[in-house]
């Protein structure tokens, strides 16, 4: 499973390190120059608002019985109730498959 950090905890650090360097070696100008760098294109970098499993299945579930609730075939009503009742067994069997 793939694991995400945000963008500003990445940023935040990059501060820390900036902050801490030593302007007056030439190893921290070298630091500082580099993280400049890798600040410039951390920014540049396309983001995505990444929702933990729990958000999207909680939305997928208040779907399911929105859906079930307007549906007046029972058969049909009964199969989407089952299938919102296992979407957290479903979600559990991603999180076990590292």
């Amino acid at each position: 499973m793939n694991e995400y950090i945000s963008r500003e905890a990445v940023l935040s650090k990059c501060a820390d390190i900036w902050d801490n360097a030593d302007e007056t070696t030439q190893t921290g100008v070298d630091i500082i120059n580099t993280i400049d760098k890798i600040t410039d294109f951390i920014e540049s970098l396309p983001v995505t608002d990444v929702q933990p499993l729990s958000v999207v299945a909680e939305h997928i579930k208040k779907r399911l019985y929105q859906t079930a609730f307007n549906t007046t075939d029972e058969k049909a009503r009964d199969t989407i109730v089952d299938m919102a009742k296992r979407i957290d067994i479903w979600i559990d069997e991603l999180g076990s498959k590292n």
